[in-house]
């Protein structure tokens, strides 16, 4: 979590957006070292 925010269930639709952004930026950051 970020800015120390309380997780719960079903919560956040905004820190899953900002997660699935980091997850495909770093995703695309390895792929792109492995060519």
């Amino acid at each position: 979590m970020i800015w120390d925010e309380v997780a719960m269930p079903g919560y956040g639709l905004y820190d899953r957006a900002l997660g699935a952004c980091y997850l495909n930026g770093l995703w695309e950051a390895i792929e792109k070292e492995g060519k």
